[in-house]
This record gives C-alpha cells, sequence and structure tokens, in this order.
C-alpha cells in the first residue's frame, strides 16, 4: 500500500521519515484493500473518532483516506471499497461518517453531503493585537506525539468539531510533516495548549499551523502570542481558523495588510473559505436522539432512501 500511496502523491516512500510516518498512521486505522490479479490496488482507511453536535458527541467514522493505484483506476474500486468500509463501521455502532473530498460530487454518490466552510488566513503575525507571555513556549518534537494527541482529544469542542483516537493518527502526521510544535505545559508537565507546524518552505516562511489544540478561549489567546513572537522572522503565517472564533479581530488593519500584500506571492495576505469535507448520517434515529430540539407538533410521514445500497449490492 505505500506503494498506491506513493503513486497517488500522498507519500514518498523514498523519503524514509514519510514512509515511517505513513506505517505509524496505518497503525492507527482500520485498512480494507481491493486487489486486482492478486495485487492491493486500492485501499481505504478508517479512523475512529467523535463529531460533535452542540456539546454532544456522536461517535464517527473518519474516512481518513482512499487510494487507488495508477493501475486500478476506472474500475469502480474506490466507490465499492469506499461503501462496504462505511456499511461495516456503521453496522459496528458508527453514527456518523466523514471524509475530506477531493472534488465535489464522487462522495454525493454514497450519501456524503458537504459540511461546512473552513477559513484559512494567511496574514503577517507582527499586525497580530495580542500579548506575549514573558516565559517561553516549551519546544515540541515527534518524540511529543503521545502528550499531543492527549492535547488534542482534551481540547475545546465546537460545533461540528470531530476528533480521532487514535494515538496513531498523530504520531503518523506528526512524522511526516518533518515539522516542529511550540506550546505550553502546566505546572505538573501536562501539555495543555500547542501549536504544531508543517516545515516552511524558507527561513521566513510561511509558516503553516496544521493542527492547533487549546482548552480555553485565553489559551488560545497565548498561542496567538507565540505567533507574534515569531515576528521578527517570520513574514507570514497560515492558519486555520477555529470555530466559533472571529480571527480577523486579532489583527490589526487586517484590510490594509491584504491590499499591500496583493501581489506578494508566497507571502500574500488573504482570507479563503472553503468546503473540503462532507458527512453523511449512518444511523437517522440515534442521531436525532442527540439532538436538542423541543418539539411538540404534529408528526409527519418518512420516506428514507440510501444511496450507498446500489454499490453494496455490487460487491457480491
Amino acid at each position: 500500500m505505500l506503494q498506491v500511496w506513493h503513486e497517488v502523491g500522498w507519500c514518498d516512500r523514498t523519503d524514509k521519515a514519510a514512509a515511517e510516518g505513513l506505517l505509524r498512521w496505518f497503525e492507527g486505522c482500520r485498512l480494507r484493500i481491493a486487489e486486482l490479479n492478486g495485487r492491493p490496488e486500492c485501499g481505504v482507511t478508517i479512523h475512529e473518532g467523535h463529531m460533535w453536535h452542540l456539546e454532544t458527541p456522536l461517535s464517527m467514522c473518519g474516512v481518513s483516506g482512499v487510494a487507488t493505484s495508477h493501475v486500478g483506476r476506472k474500475k469502480g474500486l474506490a466507490a465499492r471499497l469506499t461503501a462496504w468500509s462505511v456499511a461495516e463501521e456503521a453496522a459496528a455502532g458508527a453514527e456518523v461518517a466523514c471524509l475530506g473530498m477531493f472534488e465535489q460530487g464522487f462522495y454525493n454518490r454514497l450519501g456524503f453531503g458537504t459540511q461546512t466552510h473552513c477559513i484559512d488566513m494567511s496574514f503577517d503575525p507582527a499586525a497580530l493585537k495580542v500579548p506575549v507571555r514573558k516565559d517561553p513556549p516549551v519546544r515540541i518534537t515527534p518524540d511529543d506525539w503521545a502528550d499531543v494527541h492527549e492535547a488534542r482529544v482534551k481540547g475545546m469542542k465546537f460545533h461540528c468539531s470531530t476528533a480521532l483516537s487514535s494515538p496513531e493518527f498523530t504520531r503518523g502526521r506528526m512524522m511526516g510533516s518533518k515539522g516542529f510544535g511550540l506550546g505550553y505545559r502546566d505546572t505538573a508537565g501536562e501539555l495543555t495548549h500547542f501549536l504544531w507546524f508543517g516545515k516552511p518552505k524558507t527561513n521566513s516562511g510561511p509558516y503553516l499551523v496544521q493542527f492547533i489544540a487549546f482548552r480555553t478561549l485565553e489559551q488560545f489567546v497565548e498561542l496567538l502570542g507565540i505567533l507574534k513572537s515569531l515576528a521578527d522572522q517570520v513574514r507570514t503565517v497560515n492558519i486555520r481558523q477555529p470555530a466559533a472564533i472571529q480571527l480577523q479581530d486579532f489583527i490589526e488593519t487586517p484590510f490594509r495588510y491584504q491590499v499591500a500584500r496583493k501581489e506578494a506571492g508566497d507571502h500574500v495576505a488573504r482570507t479563503t473559505a472553503w468546503a473540503g469535507w462532507q458527512t453523511r448520517i449512518n444511523n437517522v434515529e440515534a442521531c436525532l436522539a442527540k439532538t436538542h430540539l423541543f418539539f411538540d407538533g404534529p408528526g409527519f410521514n418518512l420516506k428514507l432512501t440510501d444511496p450507498i445500497e446500489k454499490h453494496l449490492s455490487l460487491i457480491h
């Protein structure tokens, strides 16, 4: 399967760190494969986790990877294998399924619908209007993967937040990114909030924040303070705006910076919104039971169909 992931451009198998990170990532998932001529040519990985409806977690299967080799294209392997994987996870108790889509429409055939927009922001960290803590942050390396995963699990959750349960998922991402982290530990040594960066293009950035965790809004502001402390060298930071937080409010004259950097190439200042992930309900009754609706009106008739069924019928 390393060869398949290499062919689709998701991993350079000649890069020892990247290949080792993917193997650790595989260890934390359930991998189902489809074979052609006795060789695995398509693989679907599932990582368990939860998705939050308001403050209530729903059991979730995360379709974390669907990869088909160059040999196995246009044979229906990806759709059928994904359908089978989701059906198996639903039978095991996954109330919802989530995935990141490569293009709009493909997974709609399996009953997935587009979720909320993600907002990515690029800005000069010097423009942040936040204080910087006097005590320095701690350095985080891939060896701290267990602490990082625990901090992610305990981090603040918002409506539609998702969290994958496997520590190996976090470990694999950290190893494969060749990045570094900065954060803070409490007096007992527990990692409470942090930023994990991917490998920057140059010494001046852009610095990409690949994932972030915090338990309070005060801790989030402290993480922004870390970004500001890098501004003497780093010119641009790319970060995904956490749900329920208006990151623009923390930036001084954001529109001025966008105009000034309109033609700045990698260092352009901008805000981009895009919906790159999808969700499907596997168990309607279980999901409705966890909503927070109060309704005493009349009932209604429901005729429910699931487009995934026709793909399952092709498996046997």
